[in-house]
């Protein structure tokens, strides 16, 4: 190995030490492995409730080959936060890891999270490949065309037309969204379901199996699109 690539390599270990430091100081995350120990990396943002309920799905993710760093939604869309910073070194810690074997990472955001997701990811074409929002939050939004022409990375939008959960996720924003992003000629794939309520993938009198099987359906193909070509 010459001096350069030797000082290369060892300036590359002490990014991702330095990244891997900073976000555990930080933030909340956790890892998930697949069989092999390494694979594209998908980063998951929980909803205002935390981490907990998502990591029986980040496992699941883990189990379909991906690397999955879990995040804290209220880490990256928060008003007391530097939510921009800390997705920022989320996705460098990714990158950074050995367990990646991805150029870009993926983005799965629910609820706040996913309102972090159309916050901080569809801008990032040189980090995101893509990203999904679940039933994301999307009160925060005061200008529809502005954040649409920001939308330069494919995004899987799924909302739930009876979801009324503190006005956080209505489907009359989503739809102008939608109008918005298809009169601009985005990459964005809208789809919702007409009976579901706020959280209907998680546990209790919300949760609705056909909804559940067919999102996660529609995830795994998003997210085999947005890693097709991003192997390093």
């Amino acid at each position: 190995m010459t001096i350069n690539r030797f000082l290369t390599a060892a300036l590359l270990l002490a990014c991702a030490t330095a990244c891997q430091v900073s976000l555990a100081q930080n933030m909340f995350h956790e890892e998930f492995l697949p069989k092999s120990g390494k694979g594209p990396g998908v980063l998951v943002m929980s909803g205002q409730t935390g981490p907990d309920s998502r990591r029986s799905y980040a496992k699941d993710l883990a189990e379909e080959g991906y690397y999955v760093l879990l995040l804290d939604g209220n880490d990256i869309h928060s008003r007391t936060k530097p939510g921009a910073q800390n997705f920022k070194e989320a996705v460098a810690s990714m990158l950074a890891s050995p367990n990646n074997t991805s150029s870009k990472v993926a983005v799965v955001g629910f609820s706040l999270g996913g309102g972090g997701a159309l916050a901080q990811a569809i801008h990032q074409t040189e980090t995101v490949s893509g990203v999904v929002a679940m039933y994301p939050a999307t009160s925060w939004i005061q200008n529809v065309d502005r954040l649409v022409e920001r939308m330069n990375v494919p995004l899987l939008f799924i909302s739930a037309e009876k979801d009324t959960y503190n006005n956080c996720c209505l489907i009359e924003k989503a739809r102008e969204i939608e109008a918005t992003a298809k009169a601009k000629g985005k990459s964005f794939e809208f789809v919702t379901y007409p009976d579901a309520e706020h959280g209907f993938d998680l546990t209790g009198r919300n949760y609705r199996r056909d909804y559940v099987t067919d999102s996660w359906k529609r995830t795994m193909e998003a997210l085999k699109k947005a890693h097709a070509n991003t192997a390093r």
